[in-house]
């Protein structure tokens, strides 16, 4: 019967939002926790490219079960196959001696039971049995080339779980916030030579980063607007961000986008 498990992946980046890059290697296991578009994935792939790793990615989602995370069968024509869940998966990577990552996205976005199953594999990188295909899987290369790193939105946000105190107490958790503003208006820098458009669009999103807007404007939003005001003008790269919020959060923004802004024609 063939096993079958997903391939690794090399790194690459169009772009880069992110300041200093986290001490990743000597922080795993480690779970970057922060607002949406922050930079938490990007952290993880500029580290890999700079630090010549391989990413094996698993994106979490509250209907991933035992079977990826552990293995299930398949069928490909009338041949049975096995295909090996995450841990099993960098397992095997592990002891062939990969440099890889091991990058779960949206920890909490498994269900309870999902989670679960990563307490052994955390425990010093444990080993786990697949029952359906009657085989051990451990490591045998505890080699500092392995590294586990995973991201997590913030509990407010739709579609999440709280994660439980078991798998918690297994991570070093880092906050990954929203970076000062003038780290910020370095990034967006980066994307238009005016180094005003740069400090309002930063002010704009720091009055949106309150309990008064439901929906708060990331660097990633203000990285799309820039790009957005550099083809079509101000006009628009405000109303891509005017898209981010619903009705009742409209017109406190385009209120302070006429404090920061001025008239906007």
């Amino acid at each position: 019967m063939e096993l079958i498990f997903e391939p690794l992946t090399t790194p690459h980046l169009t772009e880069r939002y992110v300041g200093e890059l986290l001490p990743l290697k000597e922080l795993s296991p480690v779970l970057l926790r922060g607002p949406k578009g922050q930079g938490k994935t990007m952290q993880v792939f500029a580290y890999a490219m700079e630090n010549d790793y391989k990413l094996l990615i698993f994106e979490a989602s509250e209907e991933a079960r035992y079977g990826q995370i552990i293995g299930q069968f398949g069928l490909k024509g009338r041949e049975a196959y096995f295909s090996l869940g995450i841990i099993p998966t960098a397992i095997q990577y592990a002891n062939s001696g990969e440099r890889f990552i091991l990058l779960i996205e949206e920890l909490n976005a498994l269900s309870p039971a999902a989670q679960k199953q990563l307490n052994a594999f955390l425990d010093i990188k444990q080993g786990v049995t697949v029952k359906e295909i009657g085989q051990r899987f451990e490591f045998h290369n505890n080699s500092d080339d392995f590294l586990i790193v995973a991201t997590m939105a913030l509990t407010f946000y739709g579609g999440v779980f709280e994660l439980n105190e078991d798998l918690k107490s297994r991570f070093n958790i880092v906050s990954v916030g929203y970076p000062p503003e003038d780290i910020e208006r370095q990034i967006l820098s980066q994307h238009t030579p005016d180094s005003e458009l740069a400090s309002k669009l930063v002010t704009l999103a720091t009055q949106t980063r309150t309990s008064s807007f439901v929906y708060q404007l990331s660097t990633r939003d203000l990285v799309r607007a820039v790009k957005v005001i550099n083809r079509l003008g101000l006009k628009w790269g405000l109303k891509v961000l005017e898209g981010k919020f619903e009705e009742e959060d409209r017109k406190t923004f385009w209120e302070r986008v006429a404090g920061i802004f001025g008239e906007v024609k």
